[in-house]
């Protein structure tokens, strides 16, 4: 918990750490080039509403934004079955980038317990 402070039974982030988080909304179907290289994306529970050639658009543009070895967090309703992109599965909803080592997270047998 380095990075976190308690004040009146909340969290805060530390101030050096908040600096450089950016929370941002967007189009998902609008252009993404002023967007940086990201290393994570929050995209939960928006999938479901667009056809799957759509998810597959939005899917492939935000992947070209994150960096090897970023994560994108989606919805339990959202699903990447069937679809070929650079995600390696974490956990459920859970998917980070290929590249610079990554790899599949694999579950003890403790953890399936």
């Amino acid at each position: 918990m380095a990075h976190f402070t308690q004040d009146n039974g909340n969290w805060r982030i530390d101030e050096n750490l908040r600096r450089m988080v950016s929370f941002r909304q967007f189009n998902l179907l609008d252009s993404y080039g002023w967007l940086d290289d990201l290393d994570v994306v929050f995209c939960r529970n928006v999938l479901i509403y667009f056809d799957r050639q759509t998810q597959l658009r939005v899917l492939e543009r935000l992947c070209q934004q994150l960096v090897p070895g970023g994560y994108l967090f989606l919805g339990h309703s959202d699903s990447l079955t069937g679809l070929d992109l650079p995600l390696l599965s974490q956990i459920p909803s859970v998917y980070r980038k290929a590249g610079a080592g990554v790899t599949r997270k694999r579950r003890s047998t403790r953890e399936l317990r």
